[in-house]
């Protein structure tokens, strides 16, 4: 699969909306909340304007997405985490999506990629993120890339935390 990624544009945002709630509601097998889709909402201010964050987008020869991957400044926002990372140079990774009939062709890995290295010239150390077992493969790719296991809540979400040294 050739695809090209790239941050998005102002002009790319609409799109990219559109594609991450439609990944989430193919994806996610219990109700989320308008607070899940804030970060959406704002996303000029949150990824395009921010220099610590950013979000990129796959595009297929068509120029339609064919995956998304985020990251951000990690906020604390994580109650069972409290005061376990260094905020100043831990980000969260967040909206890596793969459409489905994409996956296993690399697209995850390239964007990964992709986010790993915008982190590090961010001068972050620690990637963080939590997945879902519920999400197929999700657990197993992040392995795959060398996240740990930091916490496996086991709670009605079946969330499990991870991190990955990048320092």
């Amino acid at each position: 699969m050739t695809c090209a990624i790239q941050h998005v544009k102002e002009s790319e945002v609409l799109k990219v909306n559109q594609f991450v709630r439609e990944a989430i509601s193919k994806s996610f097998s219990f109700p989320l909340t308008e607070k899940n889709f804030r970060d959406l909402e704002n996303f000029k201010e949150r990824y395009i304007s921010n220099n610590r964050n950013g979000f990129f987008a796959a595009f297929d020869y068509n120029n339609e997405i064919v995956g998304t991957i985020a990251f951000v400044q990690y906020d604390n926002r994580i109650t069972s985490l409290k005061n376990k990372y260094d905020l100043n140079v831990t980000c969260e990774i967040v909206r890596c999506y793969v459409r489905e009939d994409k996956r296993r062709e690399g697209i995850g890995t390239l964007l990964f990629d992709k986010v790993k290295d915008a982190a590090k010239n961010c001068n972050y150390t620690t990637l963080y993120l939590h997945s879902h077992k519920c999400l197929p493969g999700g657990i197993d790719f992040w392995l795959a890339k060398g996240f740990n296991r930091v916490l496996d809540e086991q709670d009605e979400y079946e969330t499990v935390h991870m991190e990955l040294n990048i320092g």
